[in-house]
C-alpha cells in the first residue's frame, strides 16, 4: 500500500465539542466485542451496545485472526496469512439496534473471520486536561488493549498516556508437578497441550492457538513460546520485529535434566503497513517448583489525534512487561513493546513516545551449581507520528540473566537473546471509509393506535429518499407474516390503513420491513392497534372506621375519576378515603375511553370513633386539699365517658364533666376514655398538684443581759417572716433573728409567718433588762440547772448570786408558760418536770438586778 504524507490537521470528525477545559482520567473508552460483520448492510453484530449512540465516532479494530503454521517442527508458529489481523478503521456510527451498530459509511474490509475484532469509541474533545494516568482496558482476551482520544485544540498533559502492559497477555505460571525429565530423553517439540509438564504456556498474539497447541516453545505468532523440560526460558514477544529467545538450562550435572530447548521470541508479523498491533505477549519459563515463570504482558496501542500537546508529563507509553523473575525455574519472556498513533498539529519537540520491549525475567539458581534458563526480551514497539522531531524510545527487551549461581553461567543470559529494534515511521492516512453506506433509514417511531371499533387506523413510515421497497407485515399472535387482503390498502406502500377495524384485531402488531432489494434492510419498531370496546364502571366498598377501601370493578377505561360525595376528588385506580365527618355520602365514579363515558354510583355510611379530649391545668395549689374540675372536650359524638384519677378521691367517674379532690401533693395522671358505637378513644394528661398546709407561727428567745434578745424561728408550713420587735425598730424578713433593746422593759415581740395558704401571727410579752437604763447590772446574778437534760426532776439553784429572784418562770418553744414561781424561798429549788412534754424549755429567772435565763432539756428516759 502506498504511504500517504498528510497534512496538519484533524482526521477525526468531533461529535461534542466543550468549550471549556474536561478533565480526564483513567479508562475513557467503550469496548464491545463485534461478533459479525454485514458489509452489505453496515451492520456490526455487536456483543454490548451500551455507551454508543449515532454520530459518534469509533475504532474498528481486528486485534487477532492470523493463520499460523501449526506443524511440529521448527516452521511452527510461522504467519501463513495475516488475514484482517491488525486491520483499523475508523467508523461514525450512523445507527443502533439491538445487538448491533449500523456504519455510517462502507467498510475498508471485509473481516471475514472476526477473530478479536472489537469496536472503541473515540471520545472528542475541545480542550482537555489530563489529571491522572490515562489508560486502556487491559486485554482480556475480547476486548481492551486499545486508547483511542481526539482532541481538536490543547491536549494538557499533567499526567502520562499509558497503555503499558495493555496488550496481548503472557504465558500463565503453570508448576509441572509430575515432572518426568531425565538425562537422555529431550523435551525439543514445539507444542504439548494445555498443562503438559513438559512445557511452558505461549505468550498470546495475534493468531489464536489451537486446542492441544497451548504450551511448548513454538510462538504463536507474535506471542512468545514457552520454555520444555526441563527449566527453559520463555520467549519475548514481537511486534513488527521479532522477540528474542528464551535461555537455556544447562545442568554440570551429567546426568541432570538440562533444558536446552527455551521458548521462540515472538514472529514479527508480514504486510504491517496500514496495519496496527499490541506487543506479544512473553512465553512463560519452564517451572516445576514456583509460579514465579509468567510471560511479560505486551504493550497496547494508543491512538491520539491533537492540536497541541503540553502540560507538565507530555508522555505516551505503550512499552511491554518484564517477565517474571523465576527461582530454581525457568524465566518468563518478555512482552513486546506496543504501539503509539500520533497525529499532532503543533510541532512540541518536549513530547516523550515510549514503546520499548519488555526485559527478560532473571533466573535465580539459588547458590547453587545450577544454570537456570532466563527469558528472552521483547521486541521494541512501534510509533508512527507525523512529527519525527519528536523523542521517539522504541529499544528492545533486554534478555535476563541468569544469576546466583556456583558455576561459570553466574551473570550470563545463558542463551537468551533481546527482542528486535521497534520502529519509528511516519504516520500514514487513517484509514476510513470514503463512501457513504447508503442505505434505507427510518426517519420516525412508530406509534400504536386506539380507535374504536368500526373506525380506519393509518401507520406510516418515514424513511430517507431512495427506491425503496415496502413491505408491512403483521402479527395476530402467531408471528410476523406479510399483509395481504382483507381490510388492509397500502402493504406495500410507506403508509397502511386499516378500514373498519374489527374488534377481533385488537392488540394486532404492524411493522414496515423498508429494503434496498439484495442488500439493505431496515425494519421498523413495532407498534400496536388498540380497539377499544365502551367503557363499563362499577367499584365495591369495604369501611375500615372512618376510611373506605374501594375496589375497582371498572373495565375498558383509558382514564377514571371519583367524586367521593364531600367534595374530594380522586383518579386512583383504586383509592381509600377517609371521611372527616359522620354521614351517608354519594359515590360517583366515572370512566371514560375514546368511545365513550359511563357513570356509577353507590351510597356510603360513615360512623366516626370518637375523639377524646378534656381540659385540666397544668398546675393546682390547694390548702390541706385542692378541688379540680375537669372540661370535657371531647368530640361530640362521644356517647360515655370514663375517666380515672390517680391519686385523687374518687379515683374514677362516669361524669362528664367531674370534680375530683387532691389530698398529697405530686404529679398525677389523669385519664379519659369516650367511647361511641364506632369505637372509643383516649386522652391522658398529667396534673401538678401542690398541696400546701396552713402557716404556724412560733418562736421562742432568749434575753441576754446587755439588752440582746436572740430569737429562735419555731414556725412550721411558712415560706417568709416578719418581725416586730415592739419597740418601734424597722420590721425584718430573718429566718431567726437577733435585737437590740435600747431600754429596759416589757416588749410585745410579734411574728408574722406566710405561706401561699395565708398568714399566722405570734405575739409574746418579753421583758428585757438593759444595763444602765434604771436597772441593775445582772453581770453577777448567777443561774444553775441541774441535772440538765433531767427526766423526772431538776435543781435551780440561785445560792451563788447571793439574791434571792423576784419570779421564776418555765416557757416551752412557742414561749407559752408551763410553770411560774414569784419569790421563791431559800436559795435552790427541786422542780418536778415529769409532766412536762420532752422538748426545748427557758427557765428564767427575774431578780432586781435584771433577768437570767437558761435552757433545759426535758427528756424521757
Amino acid at each position: 500500500m502506498k504511504k500517504l504524507s498528510l497534512p496538519i490537521l484533524f482526521l477525526f470528525q468531533p461529535l461534542f465539542l466543550f468549550s471549556q477545559t474536561a478533565q480526564i482520567s483513567g479508562i475513557i473508552n467503550r469496548y464491545t466485542a463485534v461478533e459479525a460483520v454485514d458489509t452489505c448492510a453496515g451492520r456490526l453484530s455487536v456483543a454490548d451496545t451500551s455507551g454508543f449512540r449515532p454520530g459518534q465516532a469509533a475504532l474498528l479494530i481486528q486485534m487477532q485472526g492470523a493463520d499460523i503454521n501449526t506443524a511440529n517442527n521448527a516452521q511452527y508458529g510461522g504467519i501463513l496469512s495475516m488475514n484482517d489481523a491488525g486491520r483499523f478503521e475508523r467508523i461514525t456510527i450512523d445507527s443502533v439496534a439491538a445487538g448491533a451498530l449500523f456504519t455510517s459509511h462502507r467498510l475498508l474490509h471485509g473481516y471475514g473471520q472476526p477473530t478479536g475484532l472489537q469496536l472503541v469509541s473515540i471520545p472528542h474533545f475541545q480542550q482537555v486536561q489530563v489529571v491522572d494516568t490515562l489508560r486502556a482496558k487491559p486485554w482480556d482476551g475480547t476486548t481492551g488493549g486499545v486508547l483511542a482520544l481526539e482532541v481538536s485544540g490543547t491536549l494538557t498533559l499533567d499526567a502520562p498516556v499509558s497503555v503499558s502492559e495493555a496488550g496481548f497477555r503472557g504465558g500463565a505460571d503453570f508448576v509441572a508437578t509430575n515432572n518426568g525429565c531425565n538425562w537422555f530423553t529431550q523435551q525439543n517439540q514445539f507444542f504439548y497441550p494445555a498443562g503438559d509438564w513438559r512445557g511452558g504456556y505461549k505468550g498470546e498474539g495475534i493468531a489464536r492457538t489451537g486446542t492441544g497447541q497451548e504450551t511448548g516453545r513454538g510462538p504463536r505468532a507474535n506471542g512468545g513460546g514457552g520454555g520444555n523440560d526441563h527449566n527453559a526460558g520463555g520467549g519475548g514477544g514481537g511486534n513488527t520485529s521479532a522477540g528474542g529467545n528464551g535461555g537455556n538450562n544447562a545442568d554440570p550435572n551429567p546426568i541432570g535434566c538440562n533444558g536446552y530447548f527455551p521458548g521462540i521470541g515472538g514472529i514479527a508479523p508480514t504486510n504491517a503497513i496500514d496495519r496496527i498491533f499490541m506487543g506479544g505477549g512473553g512465553g512463560a519459563g519452564h517451572a516445576n517448583n514456583l509460579l514465579r515463570s509468567k510471560g511479560g504482558r505486551g504493550g497496547g496501542i494508543a491512538l491520539v489525534s491533537a492540536g497541541a500537546i503540553n502540560g507538565a508529563k507530555t508522555e505516551i507509553y505503550a512499552n511491554g512487561g518484564q517477565g517474571s523473575h523465576s527461582f530454581d525455574d525457568g524465566a518468563g519472556g518478555g512482552g513486546g513493546g506496543g504501539s503509539i498513533w500520533l497525529l499532532l498539529g503543533v510541532a512540541n519537540p518536549g513530547v516523550l513516545l515510549q514503546a520499548t520491549g519488555g526485559r527478560g525475567g532473571n533466573a535465580d539458581n539459588g547458590n547453587v551449581d545450577r544454570c537456570m534458563g532466563p527469558g528472552g526480551g521483547g521486541s521494541g514497539g512501534r510509533i508512527l507520528c507525523n512529527n519525527m522531531a519528536l523523542n521517539a524510545v522504541f529499544t528492545p527487551g533486554a534478555p535476563g540473566i541468569t544469576f546466583n549461581s556456583t558455576v561459570g553461567c553466574n551473570n550470563t543470559n545463558n542463551g537468551a537473546q533481546p527482542g528486535g529494534g521497534g520502529f519509528f515511521e511516519f504516520l500514514p492516512a487513517f484509514p476510513q471509509g470514503p463512501n457513504l453506506a447508503f442505505q434505507p433509514e427510518i426517519q420516525s417511531f412508530l406509534l400504536t393506535d386506539t380507535i374504536c371499533a368500526g373506525e380506519t387506523s393509518v401507520f406510516s413510515v418515514i424513511t430517507n429518499d431512495g427506491a425503496w421497497a415496502y413491505q408491512w407485515q403483521v402479527n395476530s399472535g402467531s408471528g410476523w407474516q406479510d399483509v395481504s387482503g382483507g381490510n388492509f390498502s397500502g402493504e406495500q406502500t410507506s403508509a397502511l390503513t386499516i378500514q373498519s377495524a374489527q374488534a377481533t384485531q385488537n392488540g394486532w402488531q404492524f411493522r414496515c420491513r423498508v429494503q434496498r432489494p439484495g442488500c439493505y434492510e431496515a425494519v421498523s419498531n413495532a407498534a400496536t392497534l388498540h380497539i377499544l370496546p365502551a367503557p363499563v364502571a362499577g367499584f365495591s366498598s369495604s369501611l375500615v372506621n372512618a376510611t373506605v377501601i374501594f375496589t375497582n370493578l371498572t373495565s375498558h377505561a383509558a382514564g377514571i375519576l371519583w367524586d367521593f360525595g364531600d367534595g374530594s376528588v380522586s383518579n386512583s385506580p383504586e383509592p381509600a378515603h377517609t371521611y372527616l365527618q359522620e354521614g351517608n355520602y354519594t359515590v360517583t365514579l366515572t370512566a371514560w375511553n375514546a368511545c365513550d363515558t359511563v357513570i356509577f354510583q353507590s351510597m356510603v355510611s360513615i360512623f366516626l370513633p370518637p375523639q377524646a379530649d378534656f381540659y385540666a391545668p397544668e398546675t393546682i395549689i390547694g390548702c390541706e386539699t385542692a378541688q379540680i374540675g375537669f372540661a370535657n372536650l371531647s368530640s361530640p359524638n362521644s356517647t360515655a365517658y370514663n375517666w380515672s384519677f390517680s391519686g385523687a378521691q374518687p379515683a374514677v367517674s362516669i361524669e362528664e364533666n367531674p370534680v375530683v379532690v387532691y389530698t398529697q401533693s405530686g404529679i398525677y395522671e389523669v385519664q379519659l376514655i369516650a367511647t361511641n358505637m364506632v369505637g372509643s378513644d383516649t386522652a391522658t394528661q398529667f396534673v401538678l398538684v401542690e398541696i400546701f398546709e396552713n402557716p404556724v407561727a412560733d418562736f421562742s428567745w432568749t434575753v441576754l443581759p446587755n439588752g440582746s434578745v436572740v430569737f429562735n424561728n419555731l414556725s412550721e408550713n411558712s415560706s417568709s417572716w416578719s418581725w416586730d420587735f415592739g419597740d418601734g425598730s424597722p420590721l425584718t424578713d430573718a429566718f431567726n433573728t437577733t435585737h437590740q433593746y435600747t431600754a429596759s422593759g416589757v416588749y410585745i415581740v410579734t411574728l408574722s409567718a406566710v405561706s401561699p395558704c395565708g398568714v399566722a401571727l405570734l405575739q409574746q410579752e418579753i421583758e428585757v433588762s438593759v444595763p444602765g437604763s434604771g436597772t441593775s447590772d445582772a453581770e453577777a446574778v448567777s443561774l444553775t440547772l441541774y441535772p440538765n437534760p433531767a427526766d423526772t426532776r431538776m435543781m435551780i439553784d440561785w445560792l451563788a448570786s447571793g439574791q434571792t429572784p423576784v419570779l421564776l418562770k418555765a416557757t416551752d418553744l412557742a414561749g407559752r408558760t408551763v410553770w411560774e414561781l414569784r419569790e421563791p424561798p431559800g436559795m435552790q429549788l427541786s422542780l418536778p418536770v415529769s409532766e412536762w412534754p420532752a422538748g426545748i424549755y427557758t427557765i428564767q429567772a427575774t431578780f432586781t438586778q435584771g433577768i437570767v435565763s437558761r435552757l433545759f432539756v426535758r427528756q424521757n428516759k
